[in-house]
């Protein structure tokens, strides 16, 4: 593995989405509570991920914690991290307007 100020580059392969949550939500969240780190690049060999049937979900709230989610992944640049499904599930978020829908009389 090679280090160098601003960039990591590894031959040892790893999953995208393992890449994706270390550049997207680790990296960023570390710099910014820590003057001393800094943003880095990675460069390392993708590998095969687990097969599953191709889709990528989130839950929606209509939140920004959701909207955030969405705004992230809808085009990734991550191909098997790129959001496919939302779920929306009526807990209470939105004041039961969904409360009817779906339901099998």
């Amino acid at each position: 593995m090679l280090c160098v100020r601003d960039r990591i580059t590894s031959e040892i392969p790893i999953t995208d989405e393992l890449l994706f949550n270390i550049t997207e939500y680790l990296i960023p969240a570390l710099s910014i509570s820590d003057n001393n780190l800094f943003r880095i690049n990675i460069k390392a060999p993708i590998a095969p991920a687990i097969d599953n049937a191709g889709g990528v979900g989130t839950g929606l709230s209509c939140g920004v914690d959701s909207f955030h989610s969405i705004f992230k992944n809808i085009e990734s640049p991550y191909p098997k991290c790129k959001l496919t499904h939302l779920c929306i599930n009526n807990v209470g978020a939105f004041n039961e307007c969904y409360k009817k829908q779906g339901l099998r009389l």
